[in-house]
């Protein structure tokens, strides 16, 4: 409160501006998520997951030589991020960002594929 009259107090003599920033305080359990590395692995389960989900649900044969390939892709990912942007591997948010864009990209590429197909097929 004693701030509050010293910043009025200025701003009648003309020495401070009107409006001030809002300041954003981030609690210790969310500084925490953002860098934890068990977080990290759990991201990085769940996108190889997703693409799991996504081979696993086509009529395509094999499956299992399809999912090593697209786990080798994603470690290629993951080592690109490394080697030229490595603050997405810092902060956790950024990593389930661009994790997640990817994946989006991949199950769009894979309705249009099975669509094709149907089209195709049909």
């Amino acid at each position: 409160m004693l701030k509050f009259f010293k910043r009025k107090r200025l701003v009648d003599q003309g020495l401070a501006c009107k409006k001030t920033r809002r300041t954003h305080k981030t609690s210790d359990f969310f500084r925490s998520l953002e860098s934890n590395w068990s977080i990290q692995l759990i991201v990085l389960a769940a996108f190889l997951g997703g693409l799991a989900f996504l081979i696993f649900t086509g009529d395509s044969p094999e499956t299992l030589k399809r999912f090593l390939i697209c786990v080798l892709i994603a470690s290629a990912a993951i080592f690109h991020f490394w080697v030229n942007d490595p603050i997405i591997l810092r902060r956790n948010s950024r990593l389930l960002l661009s994790l997640f864009i990817q994946f989006c990209q991949l199950g769009l590429i894979k309705i249009i594929y099975l669509e094709t197909q149907r089209g195709v097929l049909s």
